[in-house]
């Protein structure tokens, strides 16, 4: 303080205060010393991407998210010293309360570190619209349900480095050079692969061995493969510790038993469906894209250590064993107590000569035991002991690969048990009885050579998988029932000799199996034969049921015998001309051949006094059917499709319990002979076409028992006169019908649900009574030319198709449903799309191409977050629509963390990639874009709302690529330089846009637009428009999509290549977002840090309740910004360990 003169200041505190500040600005500088951290540019990048930088308008929340241990806090170290290098004012915070007032409207950047607590999130940064415009909110966390529960969507999670880079992290830290030295590259593999690849772990293990001699590394490897580093494992344990109890229990079973196993599988063995939820979000485990639990081998680790501190002297009074040593000390020396849970024979030992020593009280002691797995390479060292005394009665788990025993010990009781894995045993039976098997979903004694027979299992009612296979002993005098159903590989079956009182064999969809063995003959009590070919069914005299869904005629030439007590009789495309002569129908109640190559049944007049289906649809071939006169029984006839049948026999009026008659498309049929009393039947269900010749129904119909009605392409002008009551009419088609002025009343068919008007061309309206069907679903009046109008008071409330396609003198648009999801209005007279679209909320395919009299869109149809097609090409008249300003708040009202003022775009597409994630979304949903083909006069307003508010592939009139595409080039492709891509991303999107000119005369076409996109020497390809129509465009047109590369391999430059039949005159290419949206979740835990916040010259530290420490910085100038979009911004910027906040004035603030 020398030279210093104390009269400048008014007092000797004032001086000192002011000195102190002057110092920490001179020496709190946020460092920018991050450049030797490997990787650490790549996920800079990567964030900053997320956060969207260049937007100057919107306020972004983002996370970071990972595993405890993997560099999350130095990832946002760095990125805030890249952030605030250019910061110049600080600020003091007493008190968090007041951070809203304080920063309301400022722009500012947050990033807080270490947050496990919602509510301090909550104070702290309760939401983005505190803040001003382009302000930034970074949240680093560990729990991933902390950053859903705050909802912050974008969240990028920090995953594990390569083998490569995570070597070079280890040879950073030991060698300091990025690889290791010849004689150590063994060496450095093996610990970083001990390591997991954890950043942590690589950087602890690589200190604590720098400077060492090989020989000091080689006699260190026992040791760090058999235990946990301290340092590591204290950093870890802090997770573990913020676990509830029973997260921590399902943590150690996962650690000590399950890593590695189905998730199904171990749900079904432990009922807990919270616990991996919790430690999914944690990051402590990961659940793979196809169902199975990872866990970190140093997480696993650290549990083992966690359960092995229990009682290191005694394993016996611990929870789980999976230690070779400690399970043969407790089962040799019978020390273990009822505390044990589990014993997991470790894998290692599967290839070991070591023996196993078992007594047969070695279970007496562990009565809670739920877990018991003992495996065995070899059983040629086995002891020879063939007994047990004690199993616990509550195990769940049992697989005992080799086991010695004969049978299970008498006092074992299996109520609890889910999964019994005993191959290779020489096991002779399991145990007698029948045991309370409730719970078993598996039982596998495959190569159980000495097994003579298998336990009763008729309560196993919960059972999914028996393996049996190489049971060479197993009689088959026994069996049954067989299931091979959907077998598909399977190609021959064992031989069936012995089966002699099999009853059931299904093998339905084995499409393999060409031959049934001639041995199934044997079979004589075979009652059902479900298969999917058959040669012969020569002495299979029991049958009764038999289904055959595929044969050829190869395979059926010899087939010359039915069995005669065959009841069921299902054989579709059975290609024989006609069923043997020998054929018997006396048991017979279900004849179903459809699609069948028949062209008659048999001759003559036989016993149907037991038939009550006969379904011959689609037998093309069919020429007559036989005589029915002693079909007495008969409820359903179907002969739909058989288009080579010209008349019914008379005899079908003695068929007296008809319920259903389907003779739709028989356009051949010419006579049917029967009395005007066959219509006075109880047909619920009546369905012909073209049969009846009259201008009305038969006059003693009587409609009050009908289901269904097909009377298309009748002359009909009417159906009947006045109300009929049609309480049991579900679907009514009378399309064709072109002389029908009228459809009846329908007010009493209150359970119809489908109605068909197609091509009624004399139809002008619908009756007012229309709105008494309350469970009509599907309307269809295509082609219905004089129709004018449909009724407006009201509501059918299930109505999801209505199609109006054609009916060209329909001006209104349809609001006869507001639960619509499909309305096909294509060449209409409609002239307005009206604003009340918005209550269509369930609309997800609107089709209005060739509406020339359309003049108005409304704004609102952005607001139906359902719809995925919109199709208004070839609409030529002005089309309006209002500004984007509706639909900004609609989607803000979905999108918290991005308002959509200057980021519409991104904010649009980040909404429908959360509603319609491209892995799961049905195969129909593909099929969605916006079309404005050939619309040439949309006015400049609707024009611009489409194109910066279109989400999905869209298409409209345009020469000229919009200029905030980043890269633009002349013809169909374009080359892009990238920013590196990180090894944590897990796709880039992309947004594209082409020119395309009208089709060439004479010039082919094909109606998909596609992107080729080449990186590395590989090829991706995009069919991002496959109902294109391309050939429908009469100028220039814009198609716009956007897709996703997945970044499976780091790329830098790529080619876009857009194919197409049209000529491409532009292309252009737009990065929107980096996108980490899997759910690849593995964490480890964080270390308690204090939490600073620092400002561009100075720091001052503030205490908080738990030992937090924040620093506030006041002013952010980012420099250059990416590739060719450079922008400049200044923040306030506030970080929290490091709580960092810049703002642009030159001034204190005060809290």
């Amino acid at each position: 303080m020398a030279g210093y003169d104390l009269r400048k200041w008014p007092n000797e505190a004032a001086m000192i205060e002011e000195l102190a500040e002057d110092v920490l600005r001179k020496t709190m500088t946020p460092s920018d010393d991050f450049g030797d951290l490997v990787g650490i540019e790549n996920h800079i990048e990567a964030i900053k991407s997320v956060l969207c930088l260049e937007s100057k308008e919107a306020r972004i929340m983002v996370g970071i998210w990972g595993q405890s241990g993997i560099g999350k806090s130095t990832i946002g170290r760095a990125l805030y010293s890249k952030l605030s290098i250019q910061s110049k004012v600080r600020a003091k915070i007493e008190h968090f309360g007041v951070v809203e007032q304080r920063l309301k409207h400022k722009k500012v950047l947050i990033l807080v570190d270490d947050v496990d607590s919602l509510e301090f999130l909550k104070t702290l940064v309760g939401k983005a619209e505190w803040f001003g415009s382009g302000s930034r909110i970074i949240v680093i966390t560990q729990d991933r349900q902390l950053l859903k529960a705050h909802e912050i969507d974008l969240i990028y999670e920090v995953e594990f480095p390569s083998e490569h880079l995570a070597l070079t992290m280890l040879c950073r830290s030991a060698f300091g050079k990025d690889s290791p030295p010849a004689d150590f590259k063994e060496l450095a593999f093996e610990v970083a692969k001990l390591a997991g690849n954890l950043p942590l772990g690589l950087s602890v293990l690589g200190s604590s061995l720098k400077g060492r001699t090989k020989e000091w590394w080689m006699e260190m490897m026992p040791r760090l493969r058999n235990g946990l580093n301290g340092d590591i494992m204290k950093t870890l344990r802090v997770s573990y510790d913020r676990l509830h109890q029973k997260d921590q229990d399902m943590f150690l079973y996962i650690a000590c038993l399950f890593n590695g196993f189905e998730v199904s599988y171990v749900k079904d063995l432990l009922k807990d469906n919270v616990g991996f939820t919790m430690l999914t979000e944690k990051s402590l485990i990961r659940i793979t894209p196809d169902g199975y639990i990872e866990m970190h081998n140093l997480l696993e680790k650290l549990g083992r250590e966690i359960d092995r501190a229990k009682s290191k002297s005694n394993p016996g009074k611990r929870q789980f064993l999976t230690n070779f040593e400690d399970i043969q000390e407790v089962l040799a020396e019978k020390t273990g107590t009822e505390t044990v849970l589990g014993i997991c024979f470790p894998y290692s030992e599967y290839f070991s000569k070591r023996l196993l020593l078992i007594d047969e009280e070695s279970f007496k002691g562990m009565r809670n035991l739920q877990y018991l797995k003992i495996g065995q390479f070899s059983d040629r060292d086995l002891p020879q002991w063939q007994s047990l005394v004690y199993l616990p009665l509550k195990l769940r788990f049992l697989k005992w690969e080799f086991c010695p025993l004969k049978s299970l010990p008498s006092t074992f009781k299996a109520e609890y048990l889910v999964n019994l894995i005993m191959k290779y045993s020489k096991l002779e039976k399991l145990w007698d009885g029948t045991l309370p098997l409730g719970s078993l979903k598996q039982m596998n004694l495959s190569g159980s050579k000495y097994l003579k027979e298998i336990p009763d299992l008729s309560l196993a009612i919960n059972l999914e998988e028996l393996d049996l296979a190489g049971c060479e002993s197993l009689p088959l005098g026994s069996l049954k029932k067989m299931n091979l159903r959907y077998s598909n590989n399977l190609k021959e079956i064992p031989d069936l000799s012995l089966a002699i009182n099999l009853e059931k064999l299904d093998l339905f969809g084995c499409k393999s199996l060409v031959t049934l063995p001639s041995s199934i003959q044997n079979a004589i009590q075979l009652r059902e034969l479900y298969c999917s070919g058959v040669l012969s069914l020569e002495g299979m005299c029991n049958l009764e049921y038999l289904s055959v869904d595929w044969s050829s005629m190869e395979g059926t030439q010899g087939i010359v015998y039915f069995p005669h007590k065959l009841k069921w009789l299902w054989w579709e495309n059975c290609p024989l001309k006609r069923l043997p002569y020998n054929f018997k129908v006396e048991y017979l109640v279900d004849l179903t051949m459809e699609d069948s190559e028949l062209e008659k049944l048999w001759d003559g007049t036989l016993p149907l006094g037991s038939l009550k289906h006969m379904i011959l649809g689609g037998s093309k071939y069919l020429k007559e059917i036989p005589d029915l006169s002693l079909a007495i029984n008969l409820e359903r006839l179907d002969l739909a499709g058989c288009e080579s049948l010209v008349t019914l026999p008379s005899s079908i009026q003695n068929v007296i319990e008809l319920i259903y008659l389907d003779m739709s498309f028989l356009e051949e049929i010419i006579e049917i002979v029967v009395d005007d009393c066959f219509w006075n039947k109880n047909l619920p269900g009546l369905d012909y076409l073209d049969c009846l010749k009259s201008c009305c129904m038969p006059c003693d119909i009587r409609p009050e028992y009908l289901t269904s009605l097909n009377v298309s392409g009748c002359k009909l002008e009417k159906l009947w006169e006045g109300i009929q009551s049609l309480g049991s009419l579900e679907r009514m088609d009378l399309s064709e019908c072109e002389n029908l002025t009228e459809i009846p009343d329908l007010s009493k068919a209150t359970h119809l649900e489908s109605l068909i008007l197609n091509n009624c061309k004399s139809l002008v309206t619908l009756p007012s009574t229309i709105g008494n069907l309350q469970s009509l679903r599907r309307l269809y009046m295509k082609r219905c030319t004089r129709l004018e109008v449909l009724p407006t008071d009201v509501n059918l409330s299930f109505l999801l198709i209505l199609d109006l396609s054609g009916c060209s003198s329909l001006r209104t648009f349809p609001l006869i449903s507001t639960s619509i999801e499909c309305l096909y209005l294509e060449n209409t007279a409609i002239e307005e799309v009206p604003c009340c679209i918005e209550n269509f909320s369930r609309l997800t395919e609107l089709l209005m191409y060739c509406c020339q009299r359309l003049k108005n869109i409304s704004p609102n149809i952005f607001r139906l977050t359902n719809l995925m097609v919109a199709d208004f090409t070839d609409c030529r008249g002005v089309i309006k629509a209002l500004s984007d300003a509706t639909v900004v708040a609609t989607m803000e009202d979905h999108v918290s963390c991005v308002p959509l003022s200057e980021n519409i775009e991104y904010t649009c597409q980040r909404f429908w990639d959360e509603l319609y994630d491209d892995a799961y979304q049905p195969k129909w949903l593909y099929r969605k874009y916006f079309s404005f083909r050939n619309c040439f006069k949309l006015d400049r307003d609707a024009r611009e709302l489409i194109l910066r508010s279109c989400f999905k592939p869209v298409a409209l009139p345009g020469g000229e690529i919009p200029k905030y595409f980043t890269y633009r080039a002349y013809g169909d492709s374009l080359n892009v330089t990238l920013p590196q891509s990180s090894l944590s991303q897990e796709f880039l999107r992309f947004k594209a846009c082409v020119v395309v000119e009208p089709l060439s005369k004479g010039k082919g076409f094909y109606p998909s637009l596609t992107v080729n996109v080449g990186f590395n020497g590989k090829q991706y390809e995009e069919s991002f428009s496959k109902d294109a129509d391309l050939q429908f465009c009469k100028t220039d047109h814009l198609f716009f999509c956007s897709f996703k590369i997945w970044s499976e391999w780091t790329f830098k430059d790529v080619e876009f290549q857009f194919c197409c039949s049209n000529r491409i005159k532009e292309c252009g290419v737009r990065l929107l977002y980096v996108s980490q949206e899997t759910e690849y979740n593995q964490q480890t835990t964080r270390s308690k840090k204090r939490m600073r916040m620092t400002s561009g010259t100075s720091e001052e530290y503030i205490n908080l309740a738990g030992d937090q420490i924040v620093a506030l910085n006041l002013e952010l100038s980012l420099g250059q910004g990416e590739a060719s979009s450079s922008t400049s911004l200044e923040w306030e910027a506030l970080c929290v360990d490091d709580y960092m906040i810049t703002r642009e004035q030159d001034e204190q603030i005060h809290f």
